[in-house]
């Protein structure tokens, strides 16, 4: 998402990467899910309720069973999914092969091809050791330690976020003639007293002048 959103600015990025894709899932749960609850409401004995606690998997085909068009939905919801996994697990190998690989922007193929091996074989591990629930625990178990994680990126990227605005404020202030553009007046007072202790020699200079 960072190499395809280069050039736009940082509420660009978190519209698009974490209001649009909610809001999409949100209209999809929204709609199925009420024409499934209209159904089993309103429809005679369709037992998608029954089927749903059976085996959550196969809710969304037992309820394109009682629409019209049914195996042309079928196949275009396998589709659906089926592209989901494809990129998902090429994301999850590229990003794998990239940290791999010095943070190269371009990793090689083969790192690629055997992170996603890798990631395959422990998923099909998970689920033939314990099923659905048994990948679903060990995504939970895992998740736990990753928020200490972000926490720590959330704190990282904020001292970024200062130390580029402080550069360009910087830059700015001496492009202009020592005119803080763009700052407040905390900032403004800042830049100031750093271009005057930037022209003052120090004292290990004025030692060494005399």
């Amino acid at each position: 998402m960072a190499r395809v959103s280069r050039g736009r600015t940082i509420k660009e990025y978190v519209f698009g990467v974490l209001l649009v894709p909610p809001l999409l899932a949100c209209l999809w749960i929204g709609v199925f899910g009420g024409v499934a609850l209209n159904m089993e409401l309103n429809g005679d004995n369709v037992g998608l309720a029954a089927a749903t606690e059976a085996d959550i998997t196969v809710a969304l085909f037992e309820m394109f069973e009682l629409m019209p068009f049914s195996g042309a939905l079928s196949v275009v919801a396998m589709m659906l999914i089926f592209i989901f996994l494809v990129t998902s697990a090429d994301s999850a190998s590229y990003i794998v092969a990239q940290m791999t690989d010095n943070g190269s922007i371009n990793p090689p193929l083969y790192k690629r091809v055997v992170w996603g091996v890798l990631i395959a074989a422990i998923c099909l591990t998970l689920i033939a050791a314990g099923g659905l629930s048994g990948l679903q625990s060990a995504a939970v178990l895992s998740a736990l330690p990753f928020t200490f994680i972000l926490y720590m990126m959330v704190i990282v990227l904020i001292r970024e976020l200062r130390a580029d605005r402080k550069a360009l404020l910087t830059q700015l202030y001496r492009r202009h003639g020592e005119t803080p553009v763009g700052a407040d007046a905390f900032e403004a007072e800042q830049l100031g007293e750093e271009e005057r202790l930037r022209r003052t020699p120090s004292v290990v200079n004025r030692r060494i002048n005399s």
